[in-house]
Parts: structure tokens; C-alpha cells; sequence
């Protein structure tokens, strides 16, 4: 047994009773970052995933956070915006216990934010959701590790649950005409959350 292994058991677990959720949650410009605010991912293999998942968990985490210190939002849509809140904090302390193991150093972005009003930000939860559960689907053929692409897999499907709560609750339609998900790659994904990001 590798000294990797309690802590990605560990991350599966997490995967199976609420998922972890690589999510980008923000509210901000809708321009394009120039390419050099495109941050780099470290680390190589399994611990490149991993740390990906860190930065979007992290974003998403620090999001709701501000969202719910803000005040914007009342009734089912705070309640809501909590239970994800704490659901992704537990997801960037089980990411960055697992880096470790690796024998990597996680590495947690600092963020930024602008929280308007109650609609834009589930809008914008909404579509971020969406992203994140593309994003899964694009990081897992880069997974080498039958434990890490477990949980990705279970992972993606509660992003997907995340994503069609927020949709009912603004009024969106909840299911596309496609009868599969479209991944999303690294590279693209990376782009559009660089806008929430403090440069180093």
C-alpha cells in the first residue's frame, strides 16, 4: 500500500457522499484575460489534475463565501449558496491533503470577486456549474490513477446535479438538446477563470 492511497480513499469517500466539485464559481468582467493571466498549473500527471481541481475548487469555494457574506441573496437561494459553500471548502481541504500525500505543494490561488445582485450571481452560478462539470469530463483522460479517475467521474455527475439546481431555481431550462456532455479543455477552462485570479 503506497502512503497515497488512505488519503485518495479518502477523496473517493468524499466523491460518494457529496462529490467533489470542480466547480468555478465568480461573478466579474466578461472579456477575455490577456494570455499571460492565464495561470499555470504545476505539477505533473495525476498531481497536475489535482492541483487544476485546487484552483477551481478553490475559486469556488472563496465565491460562495463572499456571496453569502455580501448579503445579496434570502430564503432557498442563501440556504442553497451555504450547503455549496461548505461542500466546497471540505473538496479543497481533501484536494490539498491528497496533493500532499503525492509529495506535491498544493498551491491555492488568491481571488477576487464582484457580487451584484441576486439574479446575476445564480445566473452566474448556474453556467459555472456547467463549466465545471465539462471541465471534469475534459480532465479525465489525463488521469492514470483508477482512485482519482473515480472520483472525477462521481464528481462530475454532482457538478451536473449543482448545475440543474441552479437552473430550476432562475428558470432555465434544465436539459439541453444534446443527448451528451461536451467536455471542456484545461486550456479553455483556464482562460475564462483567469479573470478571478490575483496575479502573483
Amino acid at each position: 500500500m503506497s502512503p497515497a492511497q488512505p488519503t485518495r480513499r479518502a477523496l473517493l469517500a468524499a466523491a460518494a457522499s457529496g462529490g467533489l466539485a470542480l466547480v468555478v464559481a465568480a461573478c466579474g468582467a466578461e472579456s477575455d484575460p490577456p494570455v499571460a493571466a492565464v495561470p499555470r498549473i504545476p505539477g505533473t500527471g495525476d498531481e497536475r489534475v489535482l492541483q487544476y481541481a485546487l484552483l477551481l475548487e478553490s475559486i469556488e469555494s472563496d465565491f460562495y463565501e463572499a456571496v453569502v457574506a455580501s448579503g445579496v441573496l434570502r430564503g432557498q437561494s442563501l440556504e442553497l449558496t451555504k450547503r455549496f459553500g461548505e461542500n466546497e471548502q471540505e473538496h479543497v481541504d481533501a484536494l490539498t491533503a491528497t496533493i500532499q500525500q503525492l509529495g506535491g505543494t498544493a498551491v491555492k490561488p488568491r481571488t477576487r470577486f464582484v457580487v451584484e445582485d441576486a439574479d446575476t450571481v445564480l445566473r452566474e452560478a448556474a453556467g459555472i456549474e456547467t463549466l465545471g462539470a465539462a471541465a471534469y469530463l475534459g480532465a479525465a483522460p489525463l488521469i492514470s490513477d483508477p482512485d482519482v479517475l473515480s472520483a472525477a467521474l462521481a464528481i462530475h455527475s454532482v457538478e451536473a446535479r449543482h448545475a440543474a439546481a441552479l437552473k430550476r431555481l432562475i428558470g432555465q431550462p434544465v436539459v439541453g438538446r444534446s443527448p451528451f456532455a461536451a467536455p471542456a479543455e484545461m486550456d479553455d477552462v483556464l482562460r475564462q477563470v483567469a479573470k478571478y485570479l490575483v496575479p502573483a
